[in-house]
């Protein structure tokens, strides 16, 4: 895993403020210009807290894709709020770096 300096984290890092994506237009977020409202509509829904079975976290959370954003043909399809899950940042890292088994997001 990537060590970055205490600087380049937070409210310091390069690419999000207040955990809005900024330093771009809206339209050219990778997951398209809707996404900020997306990902709160899903931590609304997810009541803010991690989904991950018995964390329930509600510090650091993120929107996790369960099919990879690639796999779809548009992104309208990849955002669709059956695949996205609210996840703590620890619990979205270990589904990246397959620290954890996440076969149960399969079945949600």
């Amino acid at each position: 895993m990537k060590c970055f300096r205490k600087s380049n984290r937070g409210e310091n890092h390069g690419s999000y403020k207040h955990g809005k994506y900024v330093g771009k237009a809206p339209s050219l977020h990778p997951y398209g210009p809707q996404w900020d409202a997306i990902r709160e509509s899903i931590k609304k829904r997810d009541n803010h807290a991690c989904q991950w079975p018995e964390c329930n976290s509600h510090k650091k959370l993120t929107v996790h894709h369960i099919i990879k954003v690639q796999d779809f043909d548009t992104l309208e399809e990849a955002n669709d709020e059956s695949n996205l899950i609210t996840l703590c940042l620890y619990h979205h890292q270990a589904i990246h770096y397959n620290w954890l088994d996440s076969t149960w997001l399969d079945m949600a």
